[in-house]
């Protein structure tokens, strides 16, 4: 369903507590049954269709990888749909609850902005960010040859971005998944994403004055960014094009992940491939523009190769799928409470 995007909400807050309890209400309920071996198994690839995985071969048994942190795996499996316990369409909102505990185990909101102004500049925020890691390396990150006027108001969007998605993400998403968020910041003591140019500082103080203290950040209004307040995004985001991983599961600080897609070029369909999959239960959520998921990174997941050659170090083509993640690696946790910055 489409979420309420009232421009006054917008401005004043986003909906109350009553509205996201109706707007839960309104998905659709699933009941899975989690899989004594996840399926698609775990520690390999996953292709659609024959095509898909002839695209992907040769680039993951001999060429080079894009994270050579991961080591080479190059079974590809070919997925096998009746194994799956269920597929979220891409016009389904779907929330899956484990049939034998009643935990939630993730779910998907399409038409999670429902504003095509907002959508277009947080996928605009992504395409910057991916050219501008493409255009450093770990060693070379603080020399760049943008302007510093230039480099603040990059991180001054990227924040109001992730901002916008945390504060619209609690209006609409379950309150275990955000709970378990904001207990982590809170508990790890970790400073959430703020970063404001000096210009902005008059109005930060303004709204800190007459609104208790509220914290603000920017959305589009037109042709123009406007501030609003709400409360600042979780320290950790991950922004991604194309994004392609096999069955795996991971220990975060917090237990749950969220991502959005912000842009899908090519149909929502299992002959392009590129969708998202919790193993752990069997489920399969087909990715669209504009949908956003959640998930335990503690069960098996993965995403499905794309019907696209891949080839290191471009990311151009057809099929581009991108999008903002939130996840928070406990080794950040780790080194804060360390007082490592490095």
């Amino acid at each position: 369903m489409a979420i309420p995007q009232d421009p006054v909400q917008l401005l004043a807050g986003l909906p109350s507590d009553s509205v996201r309890d109706a707007i839960l209400a309104s998905m659709e309920k699933v009941y899975v049954k989690k899989q004594a071996i996840p399926y698609p198994p775990r520690g390999e690839w996953v292709a659609e269709s024959a095509e898909i995985k002839g695209l992907w071969q040769d680039m993951l048994t001999n060429r080079r990888l894009a994270d050579a942190r991961v080591n080479r795996r190059d079974v590809i499996h070919m997925l096998d749909q009746d194994r799956l316990q269920h597929t979220a369409r891409s016009d389904q909102s779907v929330i899956y609850i484990d049939i034998d505990t009643g935990e939630l185990v993730g779910f998907v909101v399409r038409k999670f902005t429902s504003n095509a102004v907002v959508l277009r500049w947080l996928d605009d925020r992504v395409i910057a960010a991916t050219q501008k890691i493409s255009e450093t390396t770990r060693e070379s990150v603080h020399k760049s040859a943008h302007s510093p006027e230039w480099l603040r108001d990059y991180d001054r969007q990227n924040s109001s971005a992730c901002a916008y998605i945390w504060n619209k993400a609690k209006s609409v998403m379950p309150p275990t998944t955000i709970d378990d968020i904001e207990s982590t910041v809170r508990v790890s003591g970790l400073p959430r994403m703020d970063k404001l140019n000096h210009d902005d500082l008059e109005t930060k103080n303004y709204f800190r004055r007459i609104h208790r203290q509220r914290d603000f950040y920017h959305v589009p209004l037109g042709e123009h960014l406007v501030p609003v307040y709400g409360d600042l995004a979780p320290p950790s985001a991950f922004v991604g094009s194309n994004y392609a991983r096999f069955t795996h599961n991971e220990t975060n600080a917090h237990d749950w992940s969220i991502q959005l897609t912000t842009h899908r070029s090519v149909p929502p369909t299992a002959a392009e491939g590129g969708h998202f999959y919790i193993a752990s239960y069997g489920i399969r959520i087909m990715a669209d523009t504009d949908s956003a998921d959640a998930w335990r990174a503690k069960d098996f997941h993965g995403t499905t190769l794309q019907r696209k050659v891949p080839v290191f170090g471009r990311d151009d083509g057809p099929y581009q799928q991108r999008g903002f993640a939130f996840i928070t690696g406990a080794s950040l946790v780790t080194a804060w409470k360390k007082g490592d910055t490095a």
